[in-house]
């Protein structure tokens, strides 16, 4: 491998050889993470091809819900009933169990979203709901979206950086109580058709 120009304070030759070898490594795994993936979904399908189709038609064809082998073992079919409701279709069914003596069965969940400058016409609706309907449990609870909260993090933490860089006045620190992680996790983008990171041996 050709030597590579770098600062005199700055990697040796010996250390970017080895930053080549580890993606070199990293991407001969990512390609057995994803063999083995593909032959794990190819298993799964002829697996059940097998237990949800072919043995239980044939069991059903002849006419039988178990056979016990000699040696212990035992074939069976085993049935689970799933049932689902489409959304469109809710308020025909929800009506037809209502009708039936099944209403008991729906359950109504009724949420009001609040803005955080909007906490005076919550209290005041939480109040009146504990007051009407004593009988039902009235849940307030106060939550940030993950989603949200990790873009103002970010945001926050590059006003931070651009604010030390700048020599402006200083950015107060996160609380304590907001957990910050950085997840580091090396990226490899190969050529176009390419079969390998790079020759093992370059002329």
């Amino acid at each position: 491998m050709d030597s590579v120009g770098v600062a005199d304070d700055g990697p040796t030759d010996a250390q970017l050889r080895q930053v080549v070898e580890f993606a070199r490594l990293q991407v001969q795994r990512q390609r057995r993470v994803d063999e083995l993936t593909r032959l794990l979904k190819t298993a799964t399908t002829e697996l059940e091809a097998v237990s949800k189709h072919d043995l239980p038609n044939l069991m059903d064809e002849i006419g039988i819900a178990a056979l016990p082998l000699r040696n212990g073992a035992v074939i069976e079919v085993n049935r689970k009933i799933v049932a689902n409701i489409k959304e469109e279709d809710r308020p025909a069914a929800h009506e037809w169990l209502d009708e039936h003596g099944y209403g008991s069965l729906i359950k109504h969940v009724v949420e009001v979203r609040f803005g955080k400058g909007d906490w005076p016409e919550a209290a005041s609706l939480l109040s009146y709901l504990r007051m009407e309907f004593k009988k039902f449990p009235i849940n307030d609870k106060e939550s940030v979206h993950p989603q949200t909260l990790n873009a103002f993090v970010r945001e926050y933490l590059e006003k931070q950086s651009k604010s030390l860089a700048d020599g402006d006045a200083e950015v107060e620190d996160l609380p304590s109580e907001i957990k910050v992680t950085e997840l580091r996790e090396s990226k490899i983008t190969l050529p176009k058709e390419a079969t390998e990171l790079w020759p093992e041996k370059e002329t």
